[in-house]
């Protein structure tokens, strides 16, 4: 499943998709569950945040790109 806090339309939406937890803001709660999740295979992981099914440097790349950003 992709982040409660995808709801968001246009630009915010990329942004928001890193918002693992759906606080609102792209934090070290968000990056602490991503690499939890780091190198997972498989569906319905919340870090998969490009949708591949599996946590991976990309998803990282993807959450550092939107970190301490609001949503």
């Amino acid at each position: 499943p992709i982040a409660a806090a995808t709801w968001f339309c246009g630009e915010c939406e990329t942004i928001c998709l890193a918002d693992i937890d759906a606080d609102g803001r792209i934090g070290f709660t968000d990056l602490n569950q991503l690499l939890d999740q780091y190198q997972a295979v498989g569906q319905g992981f919340s870090a998969d945040l490009d949708g591949d099914a599996d946590v991976d440097f990309a998803d990282l790349y993807l959450l550092l790109g939107a970190f301490n950003q609001p949503c």
